[in-house]
């Protein structure tokens, strides 16, 4: 089972809106994310990124060739 359901935290404890179906007792693996008004899930710009292929290597890619660069000097 991996469906997302959502609740309130107060303190330690998450009050679900709806019963999540295991029998009382059950262990279970809990991942949080904040939710807007609307019941959306909040993103952040780097969870935006996620799951893109080759973005690490872009990204490395990147600075590297920052790193070799010649320094420049505006010359206005």
């Amino acid at each position: 089972m991996n469906d997302a359901i959502q609740g309130t935290v107060y303190g330690k404890n998450v009050e679900l809106v709806n019963d999540p179906g295991f029998k009382e007792g059950q262990r279970v693996e809990v991942v949080l994310r904040p939710v807007t008004s609307e019941g959306q899930p909040v993103c952040s710009a780097a969870g935006m990124l996620a799951g893109i292929p080759g973005l690490d290597e872009s990204i490395d890619k990147i600075q590297r060739d920052r790193k070799l660069a010649p320094y420049r000097t505006d010359s206005l």
